[in-house]
């Protein structure tokens, strides 16, 4: 839970660094154009990622709850199983 929300503080904060005038001032300098277009990159791909995954969620919601419920299901059987040892 900690690492959702603190991945989405850093995009919030990306998004600031990027769009702000002064991130576009600095991307606008030769010799910060790799970096603004890497930022640009990053943002575009968490977006793809983040929507593929909204529609798979959509689409799919059954599948999409048993990949959560498995994957809880597995953690708190091995929680149990370590807690017994």
């Amino acid at each position: 839970m900690f690492n959702a929300i603190f991945g989405f503080v850093a995009y919030v904060f990306a998004h600031y660094a990027l769009f702000s005038a002064d991130g576009q001032a600095c991307w606008n300098t030769p010799s910060q154009k790799n970096r603004g277009n890497f930022m640009a990159f990053e943002i575009g791909c968490f977006y793809i990622v983040y929507i593929v995954c909204i529609c798979f969620m959509g689409a799919f919601p059954k599948v999409a709850y048993e990949l959560a419920s498995g994957s809880f299901k597995n953690r708190e059987a091995k929680r149990q199983a370590d807690a017994e040892q």
